[in-house]
């Protein structure tokens, strides 16, 4: 089957479904993505140096995030069984055992970043102020992490007991909070002083305890998991929590890892450099997040579809998501190609790194209508069960392809940075065809990618 043909089969009903699934979560990540964005606006009134520190610094928060991201899958993994079993009396005790992995692993995590962010970010950036404005926002921001260990969780429980809007909901009321926290903070007001980019990162703190709040207010309603606080976790719960969310975490660890060294290869091209690929970052932050958001409806049709028995129906699932995915994401992709001044102004504003920043815009544009088929179809493929290969083909990807082509064009061939988004665009491309080719085969439909997993 191609996407066209899949295009014919997309009657109103089919594409409802996918839409009825994945509309909370785009929702979800859209609200982020657009906060984020006005954040970014706001650094940009710093300066390049900020926009880059605030890019290292992020990359560097990132991989210590990614080692909570397993608890998300743990704790879904389990609600969904629960649930689906009749066992709702179990949501409290899942959430419980994650809480207990999920809050020593904060303090750590938060420890590590106030600790260990300075002297990588000094490694990472060679301008000495961005380093030094990098490590006050990754030392500011270093608290959320405990907070987003309670938070992480809980959005598992709601997702995985059909109830999405939940944290969407959390998300939309946590984002005014963050903004005026930033805000107030950078510029300073009243008895506040001007903190300026460490100031972002004690917004996202600020942020993310309010969202602590409200996600402990639904919790503890007679309808969310109010028992979490009388239950203690048992040694058999505690070790499938950590059974299940180790695996994941662990990959993207290695995927956030790349991502730093990614930093550290652009960082070689200067400041103004650095300040461009965090603003593009951001900017297709947005349609990656939409993509994610049908791939996870895509994942849970596939899924129900292979349960049932009809593997022909699971792999309509895919290629309908993926096109509808691509659909709703092309306008995105064509005005960075079209019109890449009125996304870069925002952020950037220097004239001359606004004209160096043009055409790699123009290029990330059409990278950004490719992606949303691997992505859609990569989920596809770990609904599926196949959850090896969809994790090998990333990470593959990212460590034996993208980051020694990157570090060949960008710095080896000198060709800056329309090498490095250059090759994002040919992976892009590479990714797009892989994994088309994957879901016309059947290795994703085999028996043994189907074995329930403990």
């Amino acid at each position: 089957m191609t996407l066209l043909r899949a295009a014919a089969l997309g009657e109103r009903a089919p594409g409802w479904r996918i839409a009825s699934l994945s509309a909370p979560l785009a929702g979800f990540f859209l609200t982020q993505s657009v906060v984020n964005l006005l954040v970014l606006g706001m650094v940009g009134r710093l300066g390049a140096a900020a926009l880059a520190a605030a890019g290292a610094a992020s990359a560097v928060y990132g991989v210590a995030l990614a080692m909570l991201f397993g608890l998300d899958a743990a704790v879904q993994a389990r609600v969904s069984r629960s649930v689906g079993a009749g066992r709702r009396d179990r949501l409290g005790a899942i959430l419980g055992e994650a809480l207990a992995v999920g809050i020593p692993a904060g303090f750590v995590l938060a420890l590590a970043v106030w600790a260990g962010a300075p002297p990588l970010l000094r490694l990472m950036l060679t301008n000495p102020a961005a380093a030094n404005l990098g490590a006050a926002y990754a030392r500011a921001a270093a608290p959320s992490l405990v907070f987003l260990a309670v938070t992480i969780p809980v959005n598992a429980l709601w997702v995985g007991s059909a109830r999405p809007a939940l944290p969407f909901a959390v998300t939309l009321a946590q984002a005014p909070v963050q903004l005026l926290a930033s805000l107030l903070l950078m510029s300073g007001a009243g008895p506040l002083p001007v903190l300026g980019l460490a100031g972002a990162g004690a917004g996202q703190s600020v942020a993310t305890f309010a969202g602590l709040v409200f996600q402990m207010v639904l919790v503890l309603r007679p309808s969310g998991a109010p028992d979490v606080i009388r239950r203690r976790p048992t040694r058999e719960g505690l070790a499938q929590t950590l059974a299940l969310a180790w695996p994941i975490s662990f990959q993207q660890v290695l995927l956030q890892c790349g991502y730093v060294a990614s930093y550290a290869i652009v960082a070689r091209l200067g400041v103004a450099a650095t300040a461009i690929v965090n603003v593009l970052i951001s900017i297709t932050n947005l349609p990656v997040q939409l993509s994610v958001a049908a791939g996870v409806g895509a994942a849970t049709l596939v899924g129900q579809s292979l349960g049932a028995g009809d593997a022909s129906a699971a792999r309509d699932w895919g290629w309908r998501a993926s096109l509808m995915a691509s659909v709703v994401i092309a306008p995105l992709g064509l005005l960075g190609v079209v019109a890449p001044h009125m996304l870069l102004a925002p952020f950037l504003q220097d004239p001359d790194v606004i004209a160096a920043a043009l055409l790699p815009a123009r290029l990330a544009g059409v990278t950004i209508l490719i992606t949303p088929v691997s992505l859609v179809l990569g989920f596809a493929i770990r609904g599926a069960g196949a959850t090896r290969i969809a994790a090998l083909i990333p990470f593959v990807s990212q460590w034996a392809v993208t980051l020694p082509a990157t570090f060949v064009c960008a710095l080896v061939f000198r060709w800056g940075l329309i090498g490095l988004v250059g090759v994002q665009l040919a992976v892009a491309i590479a990714d797009a065809v892989v994994t088309i080719l994957i879901w016309k085969g059947r290795a994703w439909a085999a028996p043994r990618a189907l074995r329930p997993r403990a």
